[in-house]
């Protein structure tokens, strides 16, 4: 029987039964946090969701997607000018 280590997708932290643990569901338009403890495979999904370790790496991971979902708005507005 193989033994899965969870991860962090943020940075990394191996899961320990001590902290409450995210999932991460993200989309070009949005991102969605829940507790990993609320969390049922079978909901709407995308794509994969992200494991978090904490409410720092949720953190972390929201400035990520601003600053994707900024640089992606601003190459856009380039593109309108042309």
């Amino acid at each position: 029987m193989e033994v899965t280590t969870l991860e962090c997708d943020v940075c990394g932290e191996q899961k320990s039964d001590k902290e409450e643990w995210f999932v991460a569901i993200s989309t070009v338009d949005m991102i969605r946090f829940c507790p990993a403890s609320e969390w049922a495979n079978d909901r709407w999904v995308v794509r994969k969701p992200e494991d978090i370790c904490g409410q720092d790496c949720c953190h972390r991971r929201l400035s990520q997607w601003l600053d994707e979902a900024n640089r992606k708005r601003s190459a856009n507005r380039g593109q309108e000018g042309r």
